[in-house]
């Protein structure tokens, strides 16, 4: 009987996937998980612990399944009974992900369509929404000392069957009796604020009343005439703000931005999606191909318990894994070999393709995400999928295409989903609309995944990038991920249960830490990806060697970098040690934004002036001019150029055409005496005077809004202190 990989799926009943987004460096049983949790991950258990009823609705890639797991090892005992419910997608990921952090002697059992399990004490039973429905009342007859509801977001209905076996009807919010409550998702509300009410009437129903109180507050009920029947509408939104309040104390909600600095920038794992039962059929189909070309095996094609580990990673290594005899001497032989191998790695992604949209339909509704893949068959399946929600780039396609499918999915919010091919789109786009990657296959070589992974890991992005491999166990995908690792000195092996720590990031550590600036001894990855890309788009990189070939190294940059010698060297401007006149500036940008110029320390100051900030700040060069900064004369914009006529006074030192003053600034009487106006005595310290003159005289003569900051358009400083004084004493 001959048996192929798509065969062979629909006679999957287990898809094990594994649901961890962030991969750890051990299993539960040899060290504790909480030694590996990240520290938002621990106060995410605490608050579990603490809140018994809780919403942990961290954003995607933040691990919420791991730290629901250390909670249950933290407050259960051997004893305890939990209900996981979750989408039929992730039934057996529960259960890998309880067999590898779960500490207590628990036994994991999965509901079938067919069959509900006894439900014991110390047990973890697994069922999905789809079913739940049909065993309300005997999951509702139990009492359980967790309930544990995954993607909660199934839960947004309240007249849903599967609302209602959980919940209750919306009358009676009699949900199926537990202890502890927890719902996990990172997507609380899809589209509206009626959404929320099942989820948070469940977890305090008396916080935001009956489901009456709740619409009407905070969905803007509206009567619509639906076919000539007048009918409530709850689709509406009202008294966000308050919401957003009365929801704190009843949800956990953490962004990859929030946690950055406890993330590595670009952080792996694996999404395990055949088990070694799988496996044997995939040799099945690599047995067939080679017997047809004239092959032989010497191992049964149902051997699947062999190690990835038991062999080598070259390419006669997979020969040997896969338990053929060939001489991979003879190129002939090792090109056939090869080639069919191939074939099968094709056949093999083509499989991934029903599974990773399942997962991605659900993914792509709170985060873009970059999806590549080697062969145009398996890129334009997945497409298929998603349709306008997609774009595709692949080998073959015209320029302005590729540019407009980039361009699209970096500025189009319908557009969710990248999917490119790794050699095609994994160089010279740049991805950084999304921080989430996946890989339905990969490439042979480790720096061609790098380069691809680095779309969205470069300058742009701000936050931390997740790179996820969608690999089948057991099978050539384990070989060949694990190949890759090995050819890479720095980093250790990614699948899920290996020893080491995969929370690594592939590129080479930097080797350059500044000695200049505001990040001043810092490494280049430690510096916010802003402040790089200013450095490159001022050009300040080209005067620092070693941060030149930092960048060039990391791909920042394209052009080679030159020893100091070999260019032409930039005269700076050099910082006087005396001035006339204080210079009235306060910063509203970088690490002492909110200080003024003489209260931050003199080191950053002339940096400031030898690296020529100043240039790209406009008020901040206007307001050194005016102090009499620079040794020579500058030339000014055409519009910063003083008239003729103007007066070489004081005022006339500054632009009369055009300034501004803040109005709540405590610097206000510096700020005028700067440019040539006299405050008396008795009037300086009257601020708040001060303040309501300038408002009066901005209400008549000047443009702008009112929030704060004033344009004076054409005005002598000199008469400005008169004029406002007259108004003062107008307004009594």
């Amino acid at each position: 009987m001959r048996f192929t990989l798509r065969k062979a799926l629909l006679r999957c009943s287990l898809l094990l996937a594994s649901r961890s987004s962030i991969a750890f460096p051990t299993s539960a049983s040899q060290r504790s998980v909480s030694d590996v949790l990240f520290p938002y991950q621990k106060e995410g258990v605490l608050r579990l612990v603490e809140s018994k009823n809780l919403l942990l609705a961290d954003e995607m890639g933040l691990g919420k399944t791991v730290q629901v797991i250390e909670a249950l090892n933290q407050i259960g005992n051997k004893k305890s009974k939990a209900l996981v419910i979750c989408p039929k997608s992730l039934l057996n990921v529960w259960e890998y992900e309880c067999s590898k952090w779960l500490q207590l002697p628990l036994n994991v059992q999965v509901v079938s369509p067919k069959n509900l399990p006894e439900i014991q004490d110390g047990s973890i039973t697994v069922i999905n929404y789809d079913i739940v429905h049909k065993y309300k009342m005997e999951l509702r007859s139990q009492s359980f000392d967790f309930l544990i509801c995954d993607e909660a977001h199934y839960l947004k209905n309240i007249d849903a069957r599967r609302t209602e076996a959980v919940f209750g009807d919306g009358v009676d919010l009699s949900r199926i009796p537990s202890e502890y409550l927890w719902l996990l998702t990172g997507t609380p509300v899809l589209n509206r604020p009626i959404e929320l009410y099942p989820l948070v009437s469940a977890i305090d129903p008396i916080e935001f009343g009956g489901f009456e109180d709740f619409v009407n507050r905070y969905c803007d009920p509206q009567i619509k005439n639906y076919g000539g029947n007048f009918m409530r509408d709850f689709s509406g939104a009202s008294n966000l703000p308050e919401l957003s309040q009365r929801l704190k104390p009843l949800m956990l909600r953490r962004y990859k931005v929030d946690v950055l600095k406890q993330l590595p920038p670009k952080f792996r794992s694996c999404k395990c999606l055949l088990d070694s039962g799988e496996a044997s059929l995939e040799r099945m189909r690599i047995n067939e191909l080679l017997n047809m070309n004239g092959v032989s095996s010497n191992i049964s094609s149902d051997n699947g318990s062999l190690r990835v580990e038991d062999f080598g990673y070259e390419a006669s290594s997979l020969v040997k894994y896969l338990g053929y005899e060939v001489n991979m001497d003879d190129p002939e032989s090792k090109n056939k070999v090869m080639g069919l191998i191939a074939t099968v790695r094709k056949e093999t992604a083509l499989l991934k393709v029903d599974v990773a949209a399942d997962m991605l339909k659900d993914a792509i509704l709170s985060e873009k995400i970059v999806v590549f893949a080697h062969h145009r068959d398996v890129i334009e399946s997945l497409s298929q999928k998603f349709g306008k929600q997609a774009v595709c780039v692949y080998g073959g396609m015209k320029t302005e295409e590729r540019a407009d499918a980039v361009r699209r999915f970096q500025e189009d919010p319908t557009c969710r989903l990248f999917i490119g091919s790794i050699r095609a789109a994994g160089v010279g786009l740049t991805l950084t609309a999304s921080s989430h990657v996946i890989f339905l296959e990969t490439d042979w070589s480790p720096g061609i995944m790098n380069q691809a992974e680095d779309r969205c890991h470069r300058v742009g992005q701000n936050v931390s990038v997740q790179v996820e491999y969608y690999v089948f166990r057991n099978t050539i995908d384990e070989w060949v991920a694990k190949a890759l690792i090995n050819k890479q000195s720095n980093i250790n092996q990614i699948l899920p249960g290996d020893e080491e720590n995969t929370n690594l990031d592939v590129r080479a550590p930097s080797k350059y830490v500044f000695d200049f600036g505001k990040h001043c001894e810092l490494c280049l990855e430690d510096v916010p990806p802003s402040y790089v890309q200013y450095l490159i788009k001022k050009g300040i990189y080209k005067d620092k060697f070693d941060l030149w070939k930092a960048l060039f190294d990391r791909n920042m940059v394209a052009e080679e970098p030159l020893k100091m010698s070999m260019r032409q060297e930039k005269p700076t401007e050099t910082v006087p040690t005396e001035r006339k006149r204080k210079v009235l500036y306060k910063f509203d940008f970088g690490k002492y934004n909110g200080q003024m110029w003489d209260e931050v320390p003199e080191s950053y100051r002339a940096w400031i002036m030898k690296e020529q900030v100043w240039k790209s700040r406009g008020t901040l060069k206007r307001a050194l001019i005016n102090a009499d900064y620079f040794d020579q004369d500058l030339d000014l914009d055409e519009e910063e150029k003083p008239s003729l006529d103007q007066k070489d006074d004081k005022a006339s030192r500054f632009p009369i055409k055009k300034f501004r003053l803040s109005v709540q600034s405590p610097y206000l009487v510096q700020e005028l005496e700067v440019r040539g106006v006299q405050v008396p005595e008795k009037d300086k310290t009257k601020i708040l005077t001060l303040k309501r003159m300038l408002k009066a005289w901005y209400d008549d003569n000047c443009v702008g809004d009112s929030s704060g900051e004033i344009t004076l358009l054409h005005v002598n400083p000199s008469d400005l202190w008169r004029v406002t004084r007259s108004k003062n004493q107008k307004m009594g």
